[in-house]
């Protein structure tokens, strides 16, 4: 199908992109802005908001925004360049970004901007900013140092967020460092910062390590495609704070990938029953990008197959990898960076990877091989080099934005989107999905067509070319007819709790006309009793004396569900479906017992819309006669 453009100009750079689960078809975010644009050293945080459905820009804060007046926030810091993972409630953190650029000390010669410590959140389904604890001071420290400009975040199987690299304030003095090796934890249930002292990163001479390339694996370790702390470990386990694991033979990758943002990767699909994890390297000036099997015995990089169609070869510096529903990889954007820095070299024509994957097993099993795209309509209009974001919508299409090049007014606001050749096509259709599913536990879903695969995509979250949380988890499932009944992951290492879209893909490999958005997480249900037992005397005697006719234990019974937005309970204005019987179930009711809600309990004190938090239900047990002890 190709490329087509969006009417709508962002306004803001949109340095960082996230897809949201909000409005009729999702919402993209689009944050951040550029020096060249606007000033990079006020401390505000310049945001917007795209509407697939409605195709435009929806919401628009910048320093010129009435936001009392409009009934908007924005982080009073500046967010430009920070590091940004989603947390397990479907909240978007952001951590760190710019204070100013070096003037003095010596961080002065090193020529970057100071990071800031702040950390703030945007809450989708509410639309607004929140602050959150700031990150550490240096270690040893409790008033100096510390902070990230261009740091890593990533999502734990457990929903904390794991956060390293980036240069540190201009106060930051620790071993006279110019990056912040100290990685630390996000702890969302205490809203704190833990800071992790056993191994570094990087080393301490190291100039900023600028968004190292760590994700998530299936054994809960990190893997690291970038240089690391040097040597041969890869693996860095993100509780302990220290690297291990089996050394990976790095000799076959090129050395464009040890630091910086230039290059990008991409974890590719992880499909049962074993979740095989390999990773593709890309955006290298060579005629091959490079891949490995992290969990093989001996991890070794090895090239992947030659690249196809006119984009073969070009240097795709800076460019961005996105996972498509069909589990191929399109590669969109990039430039050489010349020494002119402009855009007018940058690479027009999308590439398609695909991995070899063996869908029915799992395993990379096959050869590797690339699409060619080079239909005319195939080539973007619009150039796209560093700061650009490419985002997977939930329509099957990639939305694009953002771009800067040196000069005051090479800032890119325009957007462009890509149609994958399924656009278009017939595509069988999804309905009837739940809003939140828990691990390993079984769900239904309507469909059209017969399918061949359900997986779980995570929301996109981009900048400067990565996105440390993208995931593609196929899931077991069967189908009787128009249902499928499909099996959620099994744990957080294999899928990290947060947003996801829910996609089917038929037996043509054509996905679905519209995911569902669903959130997955750690979820849990628990029956207490205030009263064990119910006397046949007391009943009879209350009945004699009875309220409304009946007798009334009052909040003997209370159900608590726990990690649940309000909104996936129907709170407020529902409550739980509640059925009594006797005996195994489905049983029948005992006569003349009921139970009435008498009373709710929120963890927070409040039903906020975007909190998961614990929920109380408190329950009167009725009885209208003595039927129920008849039995």
């Amino acid at each position: 199908m190709g490329w087509r453009p969006v009417t709508a100009s962002t306004e803001t750079v949109a340095i960082h992109a996230a897809l949201l689960p909000t409005g009729q078809a999702g919402q993209i975010m689009c944050m951040g802005d550029w020096v060249g644009h606007r000033p990079v050293s006020t401390a505000f945080t310049y945001w917007q908001i795209y509407d697939i459905d409605q195709d435009d820009i929806v919401i628009n804060a910048d320093l010129s925004t009435d936001l009392e007046a409009e009934g908007l926030t924005a982080p009073d810091t500046n967010a430009f360049c920070c590091g940004q993972a989603w947390l397990a409630d479907g909240r978007w953190l952001c951590a760190g970004g710019t204070v100013g650029f070096s003037q003095e000390g010596h961080h002065a010669a090193a020529e970057h901007y100071d990071g800031e410590r702040a950390c703030w959140i945007f809450q989708p389904q509410e639309g607004t900013w929140v602050s959150t604890t700031d990150l550490n001071f240096q270690p040893g420290g409790t008033d100096t140092g510390g902070g990230r400009w261009y740091p890593t975040l990533v999502t734990l199987g457990d929903g904390q967020i794991w956060a390293t690299a980036g240069h540190p304030n201009a106060d930051d003095t620790y071993q006279l460092r110019h990056n912040n090796n100290t990685p630390e934890r996000y702890l969302p249930g205490s809203a704190t910062w833990v800071l992790m002292n056993n191994d570094i990163t990087a080393p301490h001479e190291e100039n900023t390590d600028s968004y190292p390339r760590y994700r998530l694996m299936p054994d809960g370790w990190l893997f690291c495609d970038t240089l690391g702390n040097e040597g041969t470990k890869r693996f860095f386990d993100p509780i302990g704070s220290v690297w291990g694991g089996p050394d990976v033979d790095t000799s076959a990758l090129p050395g464009y990938y040890n630091r910086g943002s230039a290059g990008t990767s991409v974890l590719l699909p992880l499909q049962p029953p074993n979740y095989q994890p390999r990773v593709l390297a890309a955006n290298s000036p060579t005629d091959r990008f490079f891949r490995i099997d992290p969990a093989a015995d001996n991890p070794t990089w090895t090239t992947t197959a030659p690249r196809q169609g006119p984009a073969a070869g070009e240097n795709r510096e800076n460019g961005c990898a996105v996972l498509l529903p069909t589990g191929e990889v399109l590669l969109v954007g990039g430039w050489p960076r010349d020494t002119d820095d402009t855009l007018s070299t940058s690479t027009r024509f999308p590439e398609l990877y695909r991995s070899g994957i063996d869908w029915s097993t799992g395993l990379y099993s096959g050869s590797d091989s690339w699409g060619t795209l080079d239909d005319p309509d195939d080539e973007a209009t619009i150039p796209r080099g560093y700061h650009f974001t490419a985002v997977l919508m939930p329509n099957g299409s990639v939305f694009t934005a953002g771009s800067t090049a040196s000069g005051e007014f090479n800032a890119e606001l325009g957007i462009e989107i890509y149609d994958p050749s399924y656009v278009g096509q017939a595509r069988p259709t999804l309905s009837s999905a739940p809003h939140v599913i828990n691990y390993n536990r079984s769900y239904s879903v309507q469909v059209s067509g017969t399918i061949s695969r359900v997986a779980l995509m995570r929301c996109g979250s981009m900048t400067h070319g990565f996105d440390s949380d993208q995931r593609y988890v196929g899931v077991t499932f069967e189908q009787n007819g128009n249902t499928v009944e499909f099996t959620s992951p099994p744990h957080g290492n294999i899928a990290p709790p947060g947003p996801y879209m829910l996609w089917v893909i038929d037996d043509n490999g054509r996905p679905c006309e519209q995911a569902a958005f669903v959130r997955l997480a750690p979820l849990d249900c628990e029956i207490g009793l205030e009263r064990n037992t119910f006397s046949l005397l007391e009943v009879e005697a209350m009945l004699s004396e009875p309220d409304d006719g009946l007798a009334v234990f009052h909040e003997a019974i209370f159900f608590h569900f726990d990690g649940f937005r309000a909104a996936e309970l129907g709170v407020p204005g529902s409550e739980p479906t509640v059925e009594l019987f006797v005996g195994a179930s489905p049983g029948s009711a005992p006569e003349g017992m009921s139970m009435r809600l008498s009373s709710t309990n929120f963890e927070s004190g409040t039903p906020h819309p975007d909190r998961a938090q614990r929920f109380t239900f408190r329950y009167d047990m009725r009885f209208a006669n003595l039927d129920a002890f008849g039995f």
